[in-house]
């Protein structure tokens, strides 16, 4: 079980600003984070950040995106080799409240 994922202010801040750089599109991206032990449960520290590339969008729009499979894999390798845990992240810059999923998965 996951109990926290913390991050250095000022990867939150450049995380926030990126996934809010294409509203009202969505967009996303990938963190790497260490994984610490604790007997309460597994916190992740998220130490780093790669942005989804525009060209690596296969559908971009405000209700729904898609990237390509080899955005993943070539991050998926990184966080293999260095022992990292991925987090994917992604925007739904028009909602309010408590982020829900996106109109088109509901449909």
């Amino acid at each position: 079980m996951i109990n926290a994922l913390d991050a250095p202010q000022w990867l939150w801040q450049a995380i926030r600003d990126d996934l809010l750089s294409t509203s009202p599109l969505e967009r996303a991206g990938i963190g790497f984070a260490g994984i610490s032990w604790q007997p309460s449960g597994r916190r992740l520290l998220l130490r780093d950040w790669a942005p989804v590339p525009a060209d690596q969008y296969l559908a971009q729009r405000v209700d729904h995106l898609q990237v390509s499979p080899a955005f993943w894999a070539r991050h998926a390798k990184r966080a293999e080799a260095t022992g990292e845990a991925l987090v994917i992240m992604h925007s739904h810059p028009g909602g309010t409240g408590i982020p829900d999923f996106s109109l088109v998965a509901c449909r």
